[in-house]
C-alpha cells in the first residue's frame, strides 16, 4: 500500500487499516505519517541606522528557505505572513517581491531610547520564525530660557518662576519636559502651563541670607535633550510691627503678683508672623525678656510687685538680624484676687425618696491657689434656704433629705454662694435627684393555651426595697386590642383576663399576642412585665381501633380510628378527613358514628403495595395523619387464571418459530430459480433484468427477526449496519483508563508507562494497548473458566449448556431496560429465557449489541 503525499498541509496523519470477517474477531492497527514544516531565515536592515526621535524608520526583512536560499513569498491561505513588532504594536510587512518584506515606522510614537525589533514570519507547510534585533532612537537638540517674578524680595515671600523649553533647530514649545529649579533655598518642579506656552512653579525664599543667590533651572524630555540655564535673585532686609495679642494693651493683675505680657512680632514686608526675634520689657523698677512661644508670639510673666495699686505702663521692644526693630506699650490695673468653688465629689447626687444625699465644696483663691477659710456660704433650694456647715481645711457641708421633692429621674438645682472680704464672690450650683423607689412585677412572661380555652392570669406588685406587696396602684394593661385596666384583688395582687379584656375568644395564629402590662404609683418605680400569649390549635391523634388485616384485589376493607382531643383527654366528633394511598375509598361502606370514632372503607384496584395515609381535622383541632401499609394480593382463583395464560403464550411462540423455518427452507428454491434465470441470459450475451429481491441488509433484517422473536426482541432496517467494514480510531487515553481499571493500575504506574508510550511512534501506541487488553483480559477469562471447571460436580453440565441462574436472569431483565425495550416485555423475555441455554442466550444477545462484559 502507498499513500500520495501531495497537497498535503505539514502536520502528522493517522490512519487505521481495519480486517474483519464473519465469526472473526474484528482487527485495527493505526499509522502515522509526518509532513515536516519548511525551516526559514530573517535577515533585517533598517535605515537611518542611528535615527534620531521624529525619523522615519523604513525596516526591510530578506525571508528565505534556510535549506537552499530561495525567497519565502505570500501564499492564498497567508497574503501577510510577516508582521514586525516594536515596543509591544505590531505591524504588518508589505511584500516587495523576492522574499523581501518592507514596512516604515514613524520614531514619533515612541520615546527616545534602544528597543528591541521582532520580526515574525508565519506560513503555512514553514516553519513560524522569529528574530529579535536592536535599533536605538536619539533625543533632538534642545534649548533653555527662564526668568523671575520678582527678582527682588524678602525672607517669606513667593516667588514665581517661568521657564521656555524649545526645540533648538526650529524653535518650537517643548512641552512634555520635565523642569526643575534648585538653589539654596531648596529644589522643585516646574508645571506646563499650555496658555501661556511655559513652564510655571511657585516657591517661597525661607531663611535666605540678605544678598544675591543663584537660582539653576534644568529642563529633561524622554525625546529632547537636557538643558540648564541660571537666573539671580537679590534678597533684602525685612520690616516688622509689635502689637498686644488680641490688642489687650490694658491688663489687670493682683497687687504683689505676676501678670502675663504676649505680643505678637509681625512681618509687614509679607503680613507674615516673625520667629526667633529678641524681645524685651522694661517698666518702673523691673526689665526682662520674653519668651519665644512660636508663630510669631511672645510671651511672660512681669512681676507688679514695685507697681502701686492703680495703673502703669509697660514697654515691650523687638529686634533680630535682617529685620527692623519695633515696640508697643501696656496698661497694667491691679484688681481683687479671683476665687472659685470647687465640688468635692460628684455634682449630681441622687437618693431612693426619703434618704439623705450629703454635699461636700472648697472655697478656693485661684490666683494663688490656695484654700479660703472663715467664708460665708448659704444655699437656696426651691423655696427654703440656709447655711453650710465649715468643716475644716477650706471644705463646707450641706445635707438635705430628698423627700422636699417629688420621686422621679429629674434633676433639681441646690445654689451655693460664697464670700469673704477682698476676694471676688463665688457662685456653684449642685444637683439632686429623688429616685423612685424600686419594683417589681412578679408574674408569667409566656403562656401557651388552646383556642376557646378560658385566659385569666394574676399579676404581683412589688416594693423591693422593703420586699413588701404594694396596694392602689395603677395597672394597665397596653396590647393591640388597646388598653385595659387590671382589677385589683388585694394584698398587692391585680388580674388580667378576657373579662378585663371584654373579650371571649382570641384567633389562633403563628405570633403571639404581646400584652405589656404596666404597674405605677406616686414616688415609686414604673415598672412592667410583657407576656407572650399564644394561642394555638387543640393537640390531637389519631387511634387505630381495628387496624386492616392482608386483603385481595377489588376486595373491601375497614379501618377503624378515633380522632383523640389529647388537651381535654376526649373524643372529636364531626371532624372531616382525606386519604391518600392509590386505593379506592368506598364511601357507601365509611361510617361515622358521632361520637368522634369513624370507620373507613378501602379497595385496592391492583396488585401492589399501598402507603395508606389517613389525615383527619376540624376547625380549631390539629390536622394528623396515620400512615398505614397495605399489600393487595390477587385472589387464588385469578393466580390459577394467570398461569394459564403464560403456557398458552410460550406455546404460541413455539407454533411460530415453526413457521419460521417453514419459510426459511421454501424459499431457497425461488431465489435459485431467480440466479438461473439471470445466468442464462448472460450466456446469451443479454443483460438481465434486476431482481425483485431483498438487499444485503434486509436478508440480515429478517435473518435476526427469525432468530430473535422466540425472545420479543424487535430490530429495525437502521439497526443493520451499510456495510460488513467498521472503522474505529482508537484512543489512546480511553485505552490507558480501560487498562487501568481491567489491570488495577496506580498513579505512578500509569505515568511510568505513559512515558515509556511517548518514546515509541503514534502509530504504535494504541496498538500496543490494545494487544496487552487482549492478553490480560484472555489471562483472566481462562483463570475463571479454570475455577469455574474445579467449583462444578461431575454430574452437573458444562457452563454453555447451562440454564441462568435468578441473578443473572434479573441482571438481563435490566439490561434489556437499559436497551430501550418497556418493562413488560422484558418480563416476558425473561420468562421465555428460562427456556434456553446459557449458549443460546449469549448468541441472540450478541446479535442485538446487549450484554457486553
Amino acid at each position: 500500500m502507498s499513500i500520495e503525499t501531495t497537497g498535503l498541509d505539514a502536520q502528522v496523519y493517522s490512519f487505521n487499516v481495519t480486517a474483519s470477517k464473519f465469526l472473526h474477531l474484528n482487527r485495527s492497527i493505526t499509522a502515522d505519517i509526518l509532513l515536516a514544516a519548511i525551516p526559514v531565515e530573517i535577515e533585517l536592515v533598517f535605515t537611518p541606522t542611528n535615527p534620531e526621535w521624529g525619523e522615519q524608520v523604513e525596516l526591510s526583512a530578506n525571508v528565505t528557505d534556510a535549506r537552499n536560499g530561495n525567497p519565502i513569498v505570500p501564499t492564498i491561505p497567508d497574503p501577510e505572513p510577516v508582521n514586525l513588532t516594536i515596543a509591544g504594536t505590531t505591524y504588518v510587512m508589505v511584500h516587495l517581491g523576492g522574499g523581501i518584506y518592507n514596512i516604515t515606522v514613524p520614531t514619533t510614537g515612541f520615546v527616545a531610547g534602544e528597543y528591541t525589533i521582532s520580526v515574525r514570519c508565519t506560513l503555512l507547510n514553514h516553519e513560524s520564525r522569529q528574530r529579535d534585533f536592536q535599533i536605538r532612537i536619539y533625543k533632538v537638540a534642545a534649548k533653555l530660557s527662564a526668568s523671575l517674578d520678582p527678582q527682588i524680595a524678602v525672607n517669606g515671600q513667593m516667588i514665581t518662576v517661568e521657564a521656555d523649553y524649545r526645540v533648538l533647530s526650529d524653535d518650537t514649545v517643548i512641552s512634555i519636559g520635565l523642569v526643575t529649579y534648585s538653589w539654596v533655598g531648596g529644589t522643585g518642579t516646574l508645571t506646563w502651563n499650555g496658555t501661556s506656552q511655559k513652564y510655571e512653579g511657585q516657591f517661597m525664599v525661607d531663611n535666605a541670607d540678605v544678598g544675591n543667590h543663584q537660582i539653576l533651572i534644568q529642563a529633561s524630555s524622554s525625546i529632547y535633550k537636557s538643558v540648564t540655564t541660571p537666573i539671580t535673585i537679590d534678597v533684602t532686609e525685612i520690616g516688622t510691627s509689635l502689637s498686644p495679642y488680641l490688642g489687650m494693651s490694658v491688663l489687670s493683675a493682683v497687687s504683689g503678683d505676676t501678670t502675663n505680657v504676649t505680643v505678637y512680632l509681625n512681618n509687614t514686608a509679607l503680613n507674615l508672623p516673625v520667629e526667633g526675634g529678641t524681645v524685651s520689657y522694661s517698666m518702673p523698677g523691673a526689665t526682662g525678656f520674653l519668651t519665644d512661644i512660636g508663630g510669631g508670639y511672645y510671651s511672660g510673666d512681669v512681676p507688679t510687685g514695685s507697681l502701686e495699686i492703680g495703673e502703669s505702663i509697660l514697654t515691650v521692644s523687638a529686634a533680630k538680624a535682617g529685620f527692623t526693630p519695633s515696640s508697643t506699650e501696656f496698661t497694667i490695673t491691679i484688681v481683687r484676687i479671683p476665687t472659685t468653688v470647687q465640688i468635692v465629689g460628684e455634682a449630681l447626687k441622687s437618693a431612693i425618696y426619703g434618704e439623705n444625699v450629703t454635699f461636700t465644696l472648697r472655697f478656693r483663691d485661684t490666683h494663688n491657689g490656695v484654700g479660703i477659710t472663715n467664708a460665708t456660704a448659704t444655699y437656696l433650694f426651691e423655696l427654703t434656704g440656709g447655711t453650710l456647715v465649715e468643716v475644716g481645711g477650706s471644705e463646707y457641708s450641706l445635707t438635705m433629705n430628698t423627700t422636699w421633692v417629688a420621686a422621679g429621674m429629674l434633676s433639681h438645682d441646690i445654689s451655693v454662694t460664697f464670700q469673704k472680704s477682698l476676694y471676688d464672690y463665688a457662685y456653684s450650683v449642685v444637683k439632686v435627684v429623688s429616685l423612685p423607689i424600686p419594683t417589681e412585677v412578679t408574674g408569667p412572661s409566656e403562656l401557651e393555651l388552646p383556642v376557646n380555652d378560658p385566659f385569666s392570669q394574676s399579676f404581683q406588685f412589688n416594693d423591693t426595697l422593703h420586699n413588701k406587696l404594694l396596694d392602689n396602684a395603677s395597672a394597665t394593661a397596653f396590647w393591640e386590642f388597646g388598653t385595659a385596666p387590671l382589677t385589683p384583688l388585694g394584698g398587692g395582687i391585680y388580674r388580667f383576663g378576657f373579662a378585663e379584656a371584654n373579650m371571649t375568644r382570641l384567633e389562633i395564629r403563628d405570633t403571639p399576642y404581646r400584652i405589656r402590662i404596666q404597674f405605677s404609683k406616686a414616688n415609686f418605680s414604673v415598672e412592667e412585665i410583657t407576656l407572650l400569649l399564644t394561642i394555638r390549635e387543640i393537640r390531637t391523634e389519631i387511634r387505630i381501633t381495628t387496624p386492616p388485616t392482608a386483603t385481595y384485589v377489588r376486595e373491601v376493607f375497614y379501618v377503624g380510628i378515633t380522632f383523640w382531643d389529647l388537651d381535654h383527654d376526649m373524643a372529636i366528633p364531626g371532624a372531616f378527613n382525606s386519604t391518600a394511598g392509590g386505593l379506592d375509598y368506598v364511601l357507601e361502606s365509611a361510617q361515622d358514628y358521632g361520637d368522634g370514632t369513624y370507620l373507613f372503607a378501602f379497595s385496592p384496584p391492583q396488585v401492589d403495595s399501598y402507603r395508606l395515609v389517613i389525615t383527619m381535622g376540624k376547625q380549631d383541632y390539629e390536622e394528623v395523619s396515620e400512615t398505614l401499609i397495605i399489600h393487595a394480593e390477587f385472589a387464588p382463583e385469578t393466580q390459577t387464571m394467570i398461569r394459564g395464560f403464560m403456557w398458552g403464550g410460550i406455546i404460541l411462540i413455539f407454533i411460530a418459530g415453526l413457521a419460521a423455518a417453514y419459510v426459511r427452507i421454501w424459499s431457497v428454491p425461488k431465489l435459485l430459480r431467480i440466479l438461473g434465470r439471470m445466468v442464462t441470459l448472460l450466456r446469451r450475451g443479454q443483460v438481465p433484468a434486476p431482481a425483485d429481491v431483498r438487499d444485503r441488509r434486509t436478508v440480515l433484517l429478517d435473518t435476526m427477526k427469525e432468530d430473535l422473536q422466540p425472545v420479543g426482541i424487535a430490530k429495525t432496517y437502521e439497526d443493520v449496519a451499510p456495510s460488513t467494514v467498521e472503522v474505529e480510531a482508537l484512543d489512546v487515553e480511553r485505552l490507558l483508563d480501560e487498562l487501568q481499571s481491567v489491570i488495577g493500575l496506580t498513579e505512578e504506574d500509569v505515568a511510568v508507562l505513559q512515558h515509556d508510550l511517548d518514546r515509541m511512534r503514534p502509530s504504535e501506541r494504541a496498538g500496543f494497548i490494545g494487544e496487552v487488553l487482549r492478553q490480560e483480559r484472555a489471562r483472566r477469562a481462562r483463570e475463571l473458566a479454570e475455577a469455574e471447571i474445579e467449583a462444578e460436580e461431575p454430574e452437573l453440565v458444562t457452563e454453555t449448556e447451562r440454564k441462568l441462574t435468578e441473578e443473572e436472569l434479573e441482571h438481563l431483565r435490566e439490561e434489556l431496560i437499559k436497551m430501550g425495550i418497556e418493562p413488560s416485555e422484558a418480563d416476558l423475555m425473561v420468562e421465555q429465557a428460562k427456556t434456553l441455554t446459557k449458549a443460546e442466550i449469549d448468541a441472540l444477545l450478541d446479535q442485538i449489541g446487549g450484554l457486553k462484559e
